[in-house]
């Protein structure tokens, strides 16, 4: 894990959180994350590198690309099954 003070901990602290952070700290590794984007709320997505295409936020389900993202938010974790 990462050191809490570099700025990869940093991140990385701020995303167990769960708020609202500035898109300038969201991962770009292919990770799932929502994504704010104003006048239409939360969207899934997750940063996309395709050779031969332009680099961006994908949505999920359509593969649209999303440029007006402001904020993410890490997914929650899945539910666990019960005892």
């Amino acid at each position: 894990m990462s050191h809490p003070t570099s700025p990869d901990g940093e991140a990385a602290a701020r995303a167990m959180t769960h708020e609202w952070q500035p898109i300038e700290t969201a991962p770009k590794d292919g990770t799932w994350v929502f994504l704010f984007v104003p006048g239409h709320g939360p969207a899934r997505a997750r940063w996309s590198h395709n050779p031969g295409m332009a680099d961006g936020w994908r949505s999920h389900g359509t593969g649209r690309t999303i440029t007006q993202g402001t904020h993410w938010m890490p997914l929650p974790e899945p539910p666990r099954p019960a005892p």
